[in-house]
């Protein structure tokens, strides 16, 4: 799963240099460890809770020995765009999200997690989406009730988003999240609304194969 979403998300910044993707909720770092494979140029900024975000650390760090990998420290106040080139492997706690500079972001990424948040969380991340982000979004979530009774908020109860267009969706790729599981997930992929009027869409291949 992790090398196939890594894979698309690949062919989605292949005309990018340098691109920056921001995941929240990465994790011990599985999907981080198969962009970075996958795609050596990119810079990734993982954002999660604190501990989560120890483990990721090392793991990447294990992984990838030679990568230049930037995490959270006391006095740290504001991620801004010349410190991000600077590294390769960006690591976070979520509260600092606010701090991080707007319109940095070429893919922000989330894979069911923002769907198990309260309300208000998910509307704050979708504000920072809206401020960080200059490109695409996509994000994998529930899209019914979980049918194993646990707490989960679907998409289509998720606050609007400004500044993103929904260019393409589907049932989730892995029988285990598809509609008749106990946790019925789609993907969603947003293209940034800034796109769309300065240039004539070069992407129409991705959304049909989506």
């Amino acid at each position: 799963e992790y090398h196939y979403q890594a894979h698309y998300f690949a062919r989605l910044l292949c005309q990018l240099s340098r691109p920056i993707i921001v995941e929240i909720g990465g994790g011990f770092g599985g999907l981080a460890y198969q962009i970075l494979k996958r795609t050596p140029h990119v810079i990734y900024i993982g954002l999660d809770l604190p501990e989560n975000i120890l483990l990721q650390a090392y793991y990447l760090r294990c992984a990838f020995p030679e990568l230049r990998v930037l995490t959270y420290g006391t006095g740290m106040s504001r991620l801004t765009r010349a410190t991000i080139s600077t590294y390769d492997c960006i690591l976070l706690p979520d509260f600092f999200v606010g701090d991080i500079e707007s319109g940095i972001a070429d893919l922000i990424i989330n894979v069911r997690s923002l769907a198990e948040m309260p309300i208000e969380t998910i509307a704050n991340y979708h504000r920072q989406i809206d401020r960080l982000g200059r490109l695409f979004f996509f994000h994998e979530n529930i899209f019914n009730d979980r049918l194993d009774g646990l707490y989960g908020i679907p998409s289509p109860q998720f606050p609007p988003l400004e500044k993103f267009i929904l260019i393409a969706e589907s049932e989730s790729r892995w029988p285990r999240y598809q509609q008749d599981s106990a946790y019925p997930c789609r993907e969603y992929l947003y293209l940034h609304r800034s796109w769309l009027r300065e240039r004539p869409p070069p992407y129409e291949s991705l959304m049909r194969e989506s």
